[in-house]
């Protein structure tokens, strides 16, 4: 006689483990989540960071530049007199001007001292192009001067080098005469973006002064 055998049947999940089971993937992705948040974050701060350094470097490395620069005259003759007219600190906070340098330097080669168009003209001073230039921090941005009629922080033509998202704080300038009679300028620069703060400091020998 034959017999005939009832299959097995299969058993699922039960309650309690389907529900131990979606607890832990919630918690998985939970903390995987917050992995990403942080790695977000960490990167946002490590681009501002970036961001910040490669400002305050570019501005540094333009000021100190400059400097050097300043009072240069071609030829045989002597350079420009440099210290309180060719180069020449100032700030004013009733202009939200922080830190200012006034220079100016024989850029093509003629001897003569460029005022540009508005410029006044004078002994040893041509309008081929502006060759009085400045460099001020004004509203937490950093500004180069294009000309003006007046070789001042407070007037003419400024164009921002900085991006708007960088908001420079400092823009501190030092003349420092050494012992051996030599200047220097000592220049200390900072700067913010976002929840990030930088500085930067550094000086340059005056060849000129």
């Amino acid at each position: 006689m034959l017999r005939t055998s009832t299959p097995s049947h299969s058993h699922g999940f039960s309650l309690v483990e389907l529900m131990v089971a979606v607890t832990l993937s919630l918690l998985l992705l939970a903390s995987a989540l917050h992995l990403h948040a942080l790695n977000a974050k960490t990167l946002r701060l490590l681009e501002q960071d970036h961001l910040l350094d490669a400002a305050l470097v570019r501005v540094m490395h333009l000021v100190l530049s400059e400097a050097r620069r300043a009072g240069y005259r071609a030829g045989e003759g002597p350079p420009w007199r440099v210290l309180g007219d060719i180069l020449h600190i100032d700030s004013d906070d009733d202009a939200g001007i922080s830190g200012c340098l006034l220079y100016a330097y024989d850029r093509d080669g003629d001897e003569l001292r460029g005022v540009g168009r508005e410029g006044p003209i004078g002994p040893g001073r041509d309008r081929d192009n502006v060759e009085e230039f400045g460099i001020r921090l004004r509203q937490g941005r950093v500004q180069i001067r294009l000309g003006g009629s007046a070789h001042d922080c407070r007037s003419g033509r400024w164009a921002a080098l900085t991006p708007p998202e960088v908001r420079f704080t400092e823009l501190d300038l030092r003349l420092i005469r050494d012992l051996d009679g030599t200047h220097r300028l000592q220049v200390r620069l900072e700067a913010a973006l976002g929840s990030r703060q930088r500085a930067l400091e550094s000086a340059t020998w005056l060849p000129n002064a």
